[in-house]
Formats: structure tokens, C-alpha cells, sequence
């Protein structure tokens, strides 16, 4: 149970990390936040049974139970949040919150009743595994409550799915960065079903049967809980930028498109039913345009305003000034002072330079450096320098970092390109 344990606070972790520290798409973000502290609290819930902590706290049994109702809910209102432009929470959201509520309520009987019931309930949940997801003394039956839950998480599944469907023959031809997105998206989605499938296999199983035979397949079941929810963690944990500035929104991807179409017709015609906008691409067209939102929503339209258009306009900005005024000769060359001198904000500049040229800052411009050098270096009039001499010219800070960035980009050290070069010459 060491694992359902770590698990557990794993999960806790990362939910105060998107919850708090994570400033973009802030919706989002505490939609997974809220994911990840349901299925913390719900595998903390069955690790506490399993060890027999509950036994000792009988009061503290059950208090954890309802998060489990918010686990498809959340993920789902996740996943849309990205693929549907959903920047804010609407209010008809928290109607995908009420059976958590009503979960709540149907518990009172059991937290109103006595010690000495509730030891009996937990004595019982100790022995018999199905007692762990099947919810006795309550105000409904049980077969309604397991029912419930296998509905609820099918359906949202189900719809989560459709989303993800919908967007694999669109994402093919999207920018870089939105296969990223998309990406973790599917990887998310997959992990959940994983999830899902051995949830609903415990609670019917808990349904048809109570027998102490069960026992081993419920663990079963409980361990493949934790296996997925542990597979979500580990994901994020190797893919920080989720965690850190995870940024912008797949629907915009669409909304350039949409913004194409539009512009090949006339006004009359727009303003037909020929062209039909989604509630969700209207809203985001608003917040784009308009740039108005909430006012605690200031970062998260930092980073919409990057749009498709803009990242194509920002790169091409980007590769003139390399390419014409060859920045990266300049001795100190920083992301701030690129990003000043194509006027964008500098997070704008290395998510493009992370998601279109699949590198960091530092190897952008040493590759730039080297692709100089490497003509530099075969010219009559370098013969007499040295390479030091040559690596400070190219805005190289030292030797090492020069040798190292031209054996990196080049798969051979200096001496060796020169020799192979006098070679062929």
C-alpha cells in the first residue's frame, strides 16, 4: 500500500503546482488540479482502508469518498477547455458538479450514525474487498449509487472521447505547437480510459457480488487505479512545460481558419446562414480581438493572443533578424534581447522557438553560430585566425562552449571539419 500512499501525495503535489503556480490558462489548469486531487483523495481513501487507518480515525472514513464523483466531470471540462476555447468558467459548468453534491448529501446518514455502525461498516470493508467501491447505509440503495458512478464516468468518457476524435484529421496540418497540446490531450484521455475501465469493472463487480472470492480481483483493480494515476504523474513530471506554462488553445487553430472562409465572402453573405460559428469560437473570437476578459484572466490572454497568424508572422520576424542582422554575433545574445528586437514578449519567443524549432534558446542561436563558423572558417582571409579568434567573432563567450556547440551541431571538432575541408579543396 506503500504505493497508494506515494501516489497519493504525488498527486497533492501537482495539484498545488497547477493550482497555484501555474499562471497560464488558469481555467485549465485548476480543472486538472481538481482531477488530480479527486483521484488522490479517492486512492488515499482505498490505501486507508487497506492499512486499517480508518479503523482507528472511524470519523475521517468516507470523507474523502464523494471526490471520486468529480475525477470524468473534471477531465472532461479539461480537455474541452483546450479543444473547444472554453476560457471561462460559465455557470451552467457547475451543473456538471452536482452529482459530487448530491453524493455528498446522501452520505449524511452514514456520517450521522454512530461509532459503533461505522466500525461495523469498516470492519466489514477490511475483509470484504467490494465493500471498498460498493456504499452501504446510505440514504439510496446501492445498486442506484453503482449505477450512478458507472454512468456518470461512461458517459463523460464517451463525450471526452468525441472531442479527441474530432481533432484527429484537423490537428494533422496545425502548427507545432498545437500537436503538442493535442498530444498530451490524447495521452491524458488514453491514461483516464485506463483509469475509468478499472473503476467501473470494480464497481459493477461490487454490485453483483460481496464474496471474500473477489478479493484478489478487486485488488487487482486497485492497483491498475494507481498504475494509471501514476502514469498521468509521471507524464507531467517528464513534460514540465504542462506544469509550467503549459500554453494556448487548440481552438484557435480553428479560428484562423474560420477567420480564411470568412474573408472569402461578402458581407451579405456572412451575415447568412451560410457561415455558422460555435457559441465556444464566437466567445474565443471576442477575447482575441477584443482582448477583454476578467480581470484576474490577464496572463491566460497573454498567452491566447499567440495565435496561428502570429506565430508564423513572429518566426518569420525571427529568422530576418538571424538571417539579415545576425544577432547572434553579438557577445551575450539573450532571449530578452531577441525577443526586444522583433518587439514580442519573451515567453512568446521561446514557446516558438520550443514548439517550431524543437530547441532550447541557447541552441538556436549556437546553431546559428556554427552554421557561420563553418562558412567562416573556409574563407582565405580566416586562415590566420585562431579559433579562438574565430569563436569570438561568432559571439562564442568561450572556447569550451565553442567546441562543444560545434561537435554537437556538426558531429566533428573544429580541427577535424578544417582538416576534411582542406581535403576536398
Amino acid at each position: 500500500m506503500k504505493l497508494f500512499f506515494a501516489c497519493a501525495f504525488l498527486g497533492i503535489l501537482f495539484f498545488f503546482a497547477l493550482a497555484f503556480v501555474n499562471k497560464h490558462q488558469k481555467k485549465a489548469n485548476r480543472l486538472l488540479a481538481v482531477c488530480l486531487f479527486s483521484i488522490a483523495a479517492f486512492i488515499f481513501h482505498i490505501a486507508c482502508i487497506n492499512t486499517h487507518v480508518f479503523y482507528k480515525y472511524p470519523l475521517l472514513h468516507n470523507l474523502l469518498a464523494p471526490f471520486q464523483y468529480l475525477i470524468a466531470p473534471t477531465a472532461y471540462l479539461y480537455v474541452r477547455s483546450f479543444l473547444k476555447g472554453n476560457v471561462r468558467f460559465r455557470r451552467k459548468d457547475w451543473i456538471h458538479f452536482i452529482p459530487c453534491i448530491l453524493c455528498i448529501f446522501f452520505y449524511t446518514k452514514y456520517y450521522f450514525s454512530t461509532s459503533t455502525n461505522k466500525l461495523a461498516i469498516i470492519n466489514t470493508a477490511e475483509q470484504q474487498f467490494a465493500f471498498h467501491f460498493a456504499e452501504f447505509n446510505m440514504l439510496l440503495p446501492v445498486y442506484v449509487l453503482a449505477a450512478l458512478k458507472i454512468i456518470l464516468a461512461v458517459f463523460y468518457l464517451v463525450v471526452q472521447w468525441q472531442l479527441i476524435k474530432q481533432w484527429f484529421t484537423e490537428i494533422i496540418t496545425a502548427p507545432n505547437v498545437y500537436k503538442d497540446i493535442f498530444s498530451w490531450l490524447k495521452t491524458f484521455t488514453i491514461l483516464i480510459t485506463a483509469f475509468i475501465t478499472c473503476y467501473v469493472f470494480a464497481n459493477t463487480l461490487s454490485v453483483i457480488t460481496t464474496n471474500y472470492s473477489i478479493n484478489n480481483i478487486i485488488l487487482i483493480a486497485e492497483y491498475g487505479l494507481c498504475l494509471s494515476f501514476l502514469s498521468i504523474l509521471l507524464y507531467l513530471f517528464f513534460h514540465p512545460k504542462i506544469l509550467f506554462g503549459m500554453m494556448g488553445n487548440i481552438v484557435f487553430y480553428t479560428l484562423d481558419k474560420q477567420k480564411i472562409a470568412i474573408s472569402n465572402f461578402n458581407e451579405q453573405q456572412i451575415h447568412s446562414d451560410k457561415i455558422v460559428l460555435s457559441k465556444e469560437i464566437a466567445q474565443a473570437i471576442t477575447i482575441e480581438e477584443s482582448g477583454e476578459g476578467e480581470a484576474e484572466e490577464d496572463d491566460e490572454s497573454k498567452i491566447f493572443s499567440l495565435t496561428p497568424e502570429k506565430v508564423f508572422e513572429n518566426k518569420q520576424k525571427l529568422e530576418t533578424l538571424m538571417n539579415e542582422k545576425m544577432i547572434f554575433l553579438t557577445h551575450g545574445c539573450s532571449l530578452k534581447d531577441v525577443a526586444s528586437a522583433i518587439n514580442i514578449p519573451r515567453h512568446h519567443l521561446s514557446i516558438i522557438i520550443n514548439t517550431e524549432y524543437r530547441v532550447n534558446f541557447n541552441d538556436f542561436i549556437n546553431r546559428y553560430r556554427v552554421d557561420y563558423l563553418k562558412d567562416k572558417m573556409l574563407e582565405p582571409d580566416s586562415q590566420q585566425l585562431t579559433l579562438d579568434g574565430l569563436a569570438k567573432e561568432a559571439g562564442f563567450s568561450s572556447r569550451a562552449t565553442f567546441f562543444r556547440a560545434f561537435t554537437k551541431f556538426t558531429g566533428q571538432t573544429p580541427s577535424d571539419y578544417l582538416k576534411k575541408a582542406s581535403k576536398t579543396s
